[in-house]
């Protein structure tokens, strides 16, 4: 008889998400959760189990041949985890033996929950944990710090908040967490074994090496509306900061030591940064260019990790426009404007597929647009398609072709 294997159950979300195409285009920057401290006590089934193993322990003459038979003993082995304590039962005869009996069991079980807790961080997340610090976090009573290669990347708050531990991951951090596995695996431990539904906090982001995607390309994006995740006015109508450092040379020319546009605020659900890493990691180099767009979400839901570019994509048509892909809506919102991301789908096609060859058709015919474009897009071209300034500044970017 055959016993069909049991299928993981997925969400709706989930199921998309998987079904949708990958990129590696985005990247985690920071993340947050938390889950119960008792749902440790999963990860023994759920971890990395070894089968049994058999061992030759002795020796017995064969009756018919009288040879020496080895006799083997099957020995099971349990895996990394620490077994749970055995807690047996007890009848108290006053109040003082009940307490003794309940703190006994609360010191093994913290005692299990914490070296079940350091072979998990190790082992699934590549991290070491440090001694508890005496400090609280974030609401906890104490907190532990986490580390890799020698720095540290993170905290873990322990004590209070409803018995949960909190695990808060920083940019480096991620950066060596998913070098040691991927977020699929993540996923699978919140959402399988922990049963996280959602993130406290996760930072995802997209680095721009081509200046397309700069502060001003935001601040256009910005006025066209695109930043709202609704097309209604219940969408998230959140507010401008042009949050810029910068001095003038001697010929009146601005000078950046600080260039960054944010929208929305740290209280808000969704929270963007764009700004020029160029400048904020220092570098002098010339003719380089490096912007990032970093989304900071709050509360979201944990399958987001089953694909970040479609999650990205799908936060609204800034979002879109920037990692060029149909986004999955990760986060109950109403339908953006589909136009925007038909139109940013079709320039990324010309600027990843075309954009050499339009150059090289654009230089035939001495730089004549007019005469290009006529051979190449076909008669029925045309519409009621309005082309915002936001796309604008990418098809300029595309045919390079500068206004005056």
């Amino acid at each position: 008889m055959q016993v069909k294997k049991k299928k993981d159950h997925y969400t709706q979300t989930a199921e998309n998400l998987m079904a949708h195409e990958k990129s590696d285009a985005i990247k985690i920057d920071h993340l947050a959760f938390a889950f119960p401290i008792s749902a440790l006590r999963h990860c023994r089934k759920a971890g990395e189990i070894k089968p049994d193993i058999e061992l030759a322990t002795s020796y017995k003459k064969s009756f018919f041949t009288n040879n020496n038979i080895p006799q083997i003993k099957r020995v099971k082995r349990n895996g990394i985890y620490p077994k749970p304590p055995v807690i047996k039962s007890s009848q108290a005869l006053n109040l003082e033996e009940y307490e003794a009996h309940k703190n006994m069991v609360a010191m093994l079980m913290t005692d299990f929950y914490e070296e079940t807790l350091k072979v998990w961080v190790n082992k699934v997340l590549g991290f070491e944990i440090s001694p508890m610090r005496g400090r609280g976090l974030h609401g906890y009573k104490d907190s532990m710090t986490l580390r890799a290669n020698g720095l540290d990347v993170g905290f873990i708050g322990v004590g209070g908040q409803r018995d949960t531990i909190y695990f808060q991951i920083s940019g480096t951090g991620c950066k060596h967490l998913f070098s040691h596995t991927t977020p699929f695996v993540v996923h699978h431990w919140l959402s399988k074994v922990f049963t996280v539904t959602h993130l406290s906090r996760i930072d995802l982001a997209f680095d721009d090496f081509d200046n397309n995607f700069d502060c001003d390309y935001a601040r256009k994006a910005y006025i066209d509306g695109w930043f709202s995740t609704s097309n209604t006015n219940r969408g998230f109508k959140a507010d401008i900061n042009e949050n810029h450092k910068y001095r003038y040379d001697s010929k009146m020319k601005k000078i950046f030591s600080q260039e960054m546009i944010c929208v929305g605020s740290r209280k808000s659900i969704i929270y963007w940064r764009i700004y020029n890493k160029k400048l904020e990691q220092g570098i002098k180099q010339d003719n380089f260019s490096w912007y990032r767009s970093e989304a900071e979400l709050k509360k979201w839901t944990v399958d987001c990790l089953l694909n970040l570019a479609a999650t990205f994509a799908g936060l609204c048509p800034f979002a879109a426009s920037v990692d060029l892909d149909k986004g999955i809506r990760t986060k109950a919102m109403t339908k953006a404007k589909e136009i925007c991301l038909d139109v940013a789908a079709r320039i990324r096609h010309v600027r990843r597929s075309a954009g050499r060859a339009l150059g090289d058709v654009l230089e035939a015919f001495e730089g004549d647009i007019s005469k290009t474009m006529g051979l190449i897009l076909p008669e029925e071209t045309g519409g009621k398609l309005g082309i915002p300034p936001t796309y604008q500044q990418l098809i300029n970017h595309v045919t390079e072709v500068q206004h005056v």
